[in-house]
């Protein structure tokens, strides 16, 4: 049966019938988007992964395109999602995109889009505080959705509250509308990047393959080819480490990031997801996983047997998403969500809520979240810590600190910092230019393997970068000799550093 039969029956409201790609009636009542899975198949013959992640979720009976994503509904979920069991996770994000608004100059019109909103409930959380704690500000916004019809239908039922302040624009985040494009204000996603499709690739016999998805006797099957050439420029430009075992890249978020990034003249991008930045920290990127039955982590195979029915997602590589908004010009900090909420003021939020103990949850778990943030032209504009100077190190004479150096991308912003090295068991101050502010970096918390903390004057933590990849080893005379080549540095006796004894 013919795609567009298919819709024929939705059309009329008659149940559609279970028949495969061949014309047989289907013994094992497949679903919609199985059985456009397979007419795919049938047309074009094994399909990329992608495509059948993207007919899983997106297509015509997809599990988000449609709307039976249950999360966190009362019986019954899929999953969950921070903004739907966290109150200050939403109002902390409202004060943030206040500052936004009065670093613009307090505009008439703020644009805030929101992309893949889920339920609705960030954007209500939001608003409603909002509301009650800076009403100027909510007199000014315009609350922008880009979200697929099926989940369009349940937000307007969550945001019935706030009226005409919601406009819903249908359609997928990859292909933004004109009326969110050369905008002044917000771009703002809770979990999407990791739901976009993706390819899975690994390499064997020195070559990298890529998987594709066949059809065999009414069930679905991997078929492992040659990786094709937007997977392979993929992998060349952002410079992924393939392994022997499965891994996801994420084309469409790339493509994403262009949207965005294109789509922003001035203001700032928040993309909030699990992952990492596997360039500069080692991390492996995993590949797919499902989540089904109130949270359950289950096989990436179970795709396979129940198309639409059960959530399909990767974990986000943050470092191709970071380059792509760099060629635009955007000033890029990679946090972890708990100090991104603690940067961003949520100790403002807190008294405001009911049990501010529970709501300042976000900020002591959640480590596996990132917040990617991106500002266009705010000069000005920084998060609670400083994270925009740039760090002078100060280095002591005494042997109470090693050899260590930062790696930033651009003389005037701590674009990124990133440790590359550093001696064991070391405590380092770093002093941070024109604002005479002391900022503590701390580690290591185990042989190559550093955790580093900022902290402010009040000692809490800013931003915390982990795991380092260790660039050189203090161990080896070799090493130290190539590092302090490289950072040209001069009158260290090396054998007495080596040795533990007073080396300057």
């Amino acid at each position: 049966m013919l795609l567009a039969e298919h819709l024929n029956y939705t059309a009329r409201g008659q149940a559609i019938p279970k028949y495969r790609a061949d014309g047989e009636y289907d013994p094992y009542k497949r679903t919609e988007a199985a059985i456009d899975i397979e007419n795919a198949i049938a047309v074009d013959g094994p399909i990329p992964y992608s495509q059948f992640m993207d007919l899983s979720l997106a297509g015509p009976h997809g599990y988000y395109s449609t709307g039976v994503v249950r999360i966190s509904e009362e019986k019954s979920f899929d999953f969950t999602t921070y903004p739907e069991f966290n109150n200050s996770f939403g109002p902390t994000l409202g004060l943030a995109a206040a500052r936004v608004w009065e670093e613009l100059g307090c505009p008439e019109d703020f644009p805030l889009v929101e992309m893949g909103a889920g339920r609705g409930t960030l954007a209500l959380r939001m608003l409603d505080w909002i509301a009650v704690h800076n009403p100027e500000f909510y007199a000014h916004i315009s609350y922008k959705i880009v979200d697929f019809p099926g989940m369009a239908a349940k937000q307007r039922k969550t945001l019935e509250s706030h009226g005409g302040k919601v406009m819903w624009y249908e359609g997928s985040a990859l292909e933004l509308p004109d009326e969110v494009k050369g905008i002044e204000g917000m771009f703002l996603s809770n979990e999407l990047p990791d739901a976009f499709p993706v390819e899975v690739v690994k390499t064997e016999n020195g070559q990298v393959l890529q998987k594709y998805i066949g059809a065999e006797h009414g069930k679905f099957v991997e078929i492992w080819k040659p990786a094709s050439q937007d997977v392979r420029n993929h992998i060349s430009e952002f410079d992924v480490a393939v392994p022997d075992k499965e891994i996801t890249v994420n084309l469409n978020a790339v493509r994403f990031q262009h949207q965005v990034s294109s789509s922003l003249r001035r203001g700032l991008i928040l993309t909030i997801d699990y992952g990492e930045d596997c360039k500069h920290y080692d991390g492996y990127i995993g590949s797919m996983r499902t989540f089904s039955e109130n949270g359950k982590v289950l096989p990436a195979s179970l795709a396979y047997e129940k198309p639409r029915e059960v959530d399909m997602t990767a974990n986000i590589d943050f470092y191709p998403l970071m380059q792509t908004a760099r060629a635009y010009g955007g000033k890029v900090v990679l946090f972890d969500q708990p100090n991104f909420f603690l940067a961003s003021g949520i100790e403002d939020v807190l008294p405001s809520m009911q049990n501010p103990e529970h709501e300042n949850d976000v900020t002591r778990n959640g480590y596996a979240f990132k917040v990617l943030t991106i500002r266009h032209d705010l000069d000005s504009f920084k998060f609670n810590g400083g994270l925009r100077q740039t760090f002078n190190l100060n280095l002591s004479p005494a042997n109470d600190i090693g050899m260590f150096r930062f790696s930033n991308s651009s003389p005037e912003e701590s674009d990124d910092v990133f440790l590359e090295s550093i001696r064991d068991s070391s405590l380092v101050q770093v002093q941070q230019l024109g604002k005479g502010e002391w900022e503590f970096i701390q580690f290591p918390s185990g042989p190559n393997e550093y955790h580093a903390f900022i902290e402010d004057l009040a000692g809490r933590t800013i931003v915390q970068y982990k795991p380092f990849k260790v660039l050189y080893d203090f161990r080896k005379k070799e090493d130290v000799e190539r590092l302090l080549s490289d950072s040209g540095i001069s009158g260290i006796d090396i054998d007495a550093l080596l040795e533990g004894k007073p080396f300057i």
